[in-house]
């Protein structure tokens, strides 16, 4: 009876585990599905644009030739186009502002930049700098579609490959048992629980990074209300206070992390994150060696150790993470920054605006950058050359430092001349990004083929191969005390 029951909670962890493995499948193909949703109005997008193009050679005029586009374009057309349209708003440069994070894609905020400068500014009608950027964000978007049909394609078949051996693991039971009857001990015992969570959790950060690896890294900012005024509290001010005088090393490392990762944390909140993951982990390990070190059990000095050194590492994680994100945001910077080169090349081929006007409508265009441009906004006024460097200290990155050496340099031999620079990157963006996208697009397979085959190494290995030798060695050792006895 006790056999039976025992028996029956092990069919209801096995049919748990079939139904976690349906449901992570089931939100795989909804991903999938809104994915395509989107990367569909995107492509409407780009014959939109294609639209614009032609009709602009035709009105000279771009809410004419936005008007009219509108009105022969598809019903596909993402959902920031069509507000703009019903709302009126697309000569309005401040109420664009709530246009920045509504969609899936930023090229279509790049759009209504571009569209915005031309109408403020004019543009020409012989050599339209509206037009070349027009025809660069098309080559934007191209080049977009084309690395992510690549990457589909890449990732086909792979989320099958690491869920369906998780769904066998009652089959090799009954297989494994069938043939070694005395292999039941592991996998109705304590060996067989463990496994078998830990096959789960495989399998579960296998697909996780798997559908990392299939997407590009979507830019977000971490803000919380709790987390600020948790650092506001009088003693931890105190503290943090206290510790910037005596780790002054230690805070410009960190200081230089979050700018690198063009993180919005502060100092304070950076380090209160990661004191908390320190501190807590380490409560925990104390929690639990508690009875070990104290109640007359004593464990071994190597699971002390190692559960003190695995304090300090979760403590790492909030570095490890902004390093990660550096890396994963690069394109995103990028993008932004040639939406800042194709802005600047508007303003000054129609003989604008001043450094500081170009930074106003930089701010406007901006999202990553936005925090920095505001700085040298605020410092301008006060010294125009330190608040570009300044800027560039803030953020570190190339593509973004050029453009503010630009706007430098420019107070001495003007902005035409000066922007010579950006015109280059421009230039040679597309065939950079296609031979960029083809060397992550390899990695990003080789790194989801991987990650896919590690489940089904796990289950041959752990609850298949390891329970056979095991089983081998018992019975090897029960013949060898027979003939030695």
């Amino acid at each position: 009876m006790e056999g039976t029951r025992a028996l029956g909670k092990k069919d209801i962890v096995y049919w748990l585990i079939n139904a976690v493995g349906i449901i992570v499948f089931l939100h795989y193909r909804r991903s999938i599905v809104k994915e395509k949703k989107e990367v569909k109005k995107l492509k409407s997008f780009l014959a939109f644009l294609e639209q614009i193009f032609y009709e602009y050679t035709v009105y000279q005029n771009v809410e004419a030739t936005f008007q009219s586009c509108m009105e022969k374009a598809e019903h596909n057309l993402p959902k920031t186009i069509k507000e703009v349209y019903e709302e009126g708003c697309f000569g309005e440069g401040e109420e664009l502002r709530k246009y920045k994070k509504k969609d899936f894609f930023v090229f279509y905020y790049h759009f209504l930049m571009y569209s915005y400068l031309a109408m403020e500014y004019g543009d020409s009608i012989e050599d339209s700098t509206y037009l070349k950027n027009i025809s660069f964000l098309k080559k934007q978007i191209f080049l977009w579609i084309l690395n992510w049909e690549k990457i589909q394609h890449d990732f086909a078949g792979l989320i099958y490959l690491i869920l369906i051996p998780v769904q066998l693991l009652k089959v090799i039971e009954v297989w494994g048992v069938y043939n070694l009857s005395d292999l039941s001990r592991y996998y109705d015992g304590s060996y067989g629980v463990v496994t078998r969570y830990a096959i789960v959790l495989i399998t579960l950060l296998c697909f996780q990074i798997t559908m990392w690896l299939r997407r590009d890294y979507s830019v977000h900012f971490y803000e919380s209300r709790r987390l600020t005024e948790a650092v506001k509290n009088p003693f931890v001010e105190r503290y943090y206070s206290w510790w910037l005088k005596h780790w002054t090393k230690k805070a410009k490392k960190r200081i230089r992390i979050l700018q690198i990762s063009s993180s919005r944390l502060k100092l304070q909140e950076f380090c209160f994150i990661h004191d908390v993951l320190f501190l807590s982990s380490l409560g925990l390990n104390v929690v639990m060696l508690y009875p070990m070190l104290f109640i007359g059990l004593y464990a071994p000095l190597i699971i002390v150790v190692a559960s003190f050194l695995l304090s300090f590492i979760l403590a790492r994680i909030p570095e490890w993470y902004l390093e990660i994100r550096t890396y994963l945001m690069k394109k995103q910077k990028e993008d932004e920054c040639y939406l800042f080169y194709g802005l600047f090349r508007m303003i000054v081929a129609e003989g604008y605006g001043d450094v500081d006007e170009i930074l106003n409508v930089l701010e406007l265009g901006s999202d990553i950058f936005e925090p920095v441009l505001q700085v040298c906004m605020d410092e301008y006024s006060y010294d125009n050359e330190e608040a570009l460097e300044h800027g560039k200290s803030l953020a570190p990155f190339g593509l973004f430092m050029k453009l503010l050496d630009v706007l430098k340099v420019s107070e001495i031999t003007g902005l035409e001349q000066a922007m010579t620079p950006l015109l280059l990157e421009l230039e040679n963006y597309a065939e950079r990004r296609k031979q960029e996208n083809e060397i992550s697009a390899v990695n990003r397979g080789a790194l989801g083929t991987f990650a896919a085959f590690i489940p089904a190494i796990a289950v041959i290995g752990l609850y298949l191969i390891v329970p056979f030798v095991l089983e081998s060695l018992v019975q090897l050792e029960v013949y060898v005390k027979q003939i030695v006895f």
